[in-house]
């Protein structure tokens, strides 16, 4: 409908060129305009809303854990996530409409829950191995989170597959490929990224694992307020058309964002006041 939208349009500007002043302007009416306006609003703001949602699920992971290093860890995870979902919609040919856009946001939420499970379990494990530590947790949050995947997946089988009514049908299929590609990243992909680029240093507590990772050195201070920076003015509308306008700028920002922290929390030791609250973690 957008292209008979543009037509009526170059009607309506043609038509107020040549009639009298005394008539006013011509309007277009039409609830299927108005609808049509609705959909194509959902979907150019989709890559605003799923990245907005990452956003959040970033700063809840940091509230939650403590440690920024798992947080971009989290939003990697997900960053691959979305792209494997969109890739299984585009392999079913589904027709992208505002019903699917609200639903990719959504995927976001139920996404980070698996890894968000992990990370803290990570983070809050005795053992001073990456690899030990991401073994308990697979042991102990596997079978749960199998079985909370199973049961959401049994409940968005029978819609993607028996649903005669197209919204919920495409509904359903995205919640499946969601669910199944969150468990599948969570454990085989989220997992090594654990074991590769988890932080060096745990805290104690919450509160170590805060210090030490924002500002356990004055490179991890520096690199932690790269990162926030980039977040908020990737949410800003003026920055973000600028990054929009130039994709190879914003990559390359983009990949140093993320990654100068990772390469700090693992290879920079923090200062000897936070060293003393700290296990260092071997892989």
């Amino acid at each position: 409908m957008l292209e008979v939208w543009n037509d009526w349009q170059k009607l309506r500007e043609r038509l107020n060129g040549i009639a009298p002043k005394s008539v006013g302007d011509a309007i277009v009416v039409s609830d299927t305009f108005v609808s049509m306006a609705t959909q194509v609003e959902a979907i150019l703001s989709t890559t605003l809303s799923i990245w907005l949602a990452c956003v959040l699920v970033v700063l809840i992971v940091i509230v939650c854990t403590g440690s920024i290093q798992m947080a971009i860890l989290i939003l990697i995870n997900l960053v691959f996530i979305v792209v494997f979902v969109i890739a299984g919609l585009a392999y079913l040919e589904m027709e992208f409409g505002g019903v699917e856009a609200i639903a990719l946001t959504v995927l976001i939420g139920m996404s980070c829950d698996y890894c968000l499970h992990l990370s803290d379990t990570f983070l809050t494990s005795r053992s001073k191995s990456r690899c030990k530590r991401i073994k308990d947790s697979i042991h102990h949050l596997g079978p749960t989170i199998i079985s909370a995947a199973g049961t959401s997946l049994l409940a968005s089988i029978p819609t993607a597959l028996f649903c005669q009514i197209l919204i919920l049908n495409n509904f359903g299929t995205i919640m499946c490929l969601s669910i199944v590609s969150g468990v599948l990243f969570g454990l085989l992909f989220f997992c090594p990224l654990c074991i590769l680029f988890g932080p060096r240093f745990a805290g104690k507590t919450w509160k170590d694992t805060v210090m030490l990772s924002i500002i356990g050195s004055p490179l991890h201070g520096v690199t932690s307020i790269f990162f926030f920076t980039f977040l908020v003015v990737s949410l800003m509308e003026g920055p973000r058309a600028t990054m929009i306008a130039n994709p190879i700028v914003a990559a390359v920002l983009s990949l140093a964002a993320l990654i100068s922290p990772l390469l700090v929390g693992i290879n920079i030791s923090p200062a000897p006041l936070f060293r003393q609250t700290a296990v260092m973690l071997r892989y």
